[in-house]
């Protein structure tokens, strides 16, 4: 924690979606390398940058589907 904010490595469960991150943190949010699963089995590991998915990155959903790549804002680049 700096200053009352996430900063640094640590893992969050949120309570609105159920989803889970474990990773880097900068001033509050997810910045850097991590990994979030999400309670419907997908999952994200790869890096973020203010709260987004922002560079390369592999998304997994549950019924084998894989997409590695770069990311700019959220969004598949690719």
């Amino acid at each position: 924690m700096l200053k009352g904010m996430r900063h640094g490595e640590g893992r969050m469960v949120a309570h609105n979606d159920g989803s889970t991150y474990v990773g880097s943190w900068h001033h509050d949010q997810r910045h850097g390398i991590g990994e979030i699963s999400y309670k419907s089995g997908i999952t994200f590991v790869g890096s973020f940058s203010q709260n987004m998915r922002h560079g390369h990155g592999i998304m997994e959903w549950p019924r084998g589907a894989k997409y590695e790549g770069d990311w700019i804002l959220n969004k598949r680049s690719g």
